[in-house]
């Protein structure tokens, strides 16, 4: 069944150009930049990781505004509960830019569980205001995208050695 499903999905995906594939695997939360990334080395086309940037990007800033509409924000305050949402609306006062900072790093380092949508939900329990957002969020995938592309050079340099 699953087997099935993922033929289907890569046949489905396999029927789109190339940069429209990086832009929807840039796009969708479970690839992200790092799946655009891998799929450009792939296809042997770095240039494509432009447009998983680019779908990324458009996701996040989707995100940030259909949020407003869903109020997620209730949800995540109910999760982390009042004595911490007063604790994080304290700091926040004096420390927006290294929020900023920190969750650009955040966003950008290619680990499980970090990315743009995550980065995103957490901003927003932070309370950075949207346009700040959009500023980490950008800098935090470019920063993605960049290790994605250092890690990949490398790991294609390494493996050619052993031909």
């Amino acid at each position: 069944m699953l087997d099935s499903l993922l033929q289907q999905t890569i046949a489905f995906l396999g029927s789109f150009s190339p940069p429209v594939v990086s832009f929807l695997l840039g796009f969708l939360p479970v690839s992200e930049i790092r799946g655009a990334a891998i799929y450009a080395f792939q296809q042997g086309d770095q240039s494509l990781m432009l447009y998983g940037i680019a779908g990324n990007i458009f996701a996040a800033i989707c995100l940030i505004l259909l949020w407003d509409i869903f109020h997620i924000e209730k949800i995540g305050r109910m999760i982390v509960g009042k004595r911490i949402e007063k604790m994080i609306e304290e700091y926040h006062k004096n420390h927006e830019l290294g929020e900023m900072i920190a969750l650009a790093i955040f966003i950008g380092v290619p680990l499980p569980g970090t990315g743009a949508y995550s980065g995103i939900l957490v901003g927003k329990i932070l309370q950075i205001s949207d346009k700040r957002l959009v500023i980490a969020s950008t800098a935090g995938i470019i920063a993605a995208a960049f290790v994605m592309f250092l890690a990949l050079s490398g790991a294609i340099s390494f493996l050619s050695i052993f031909k």
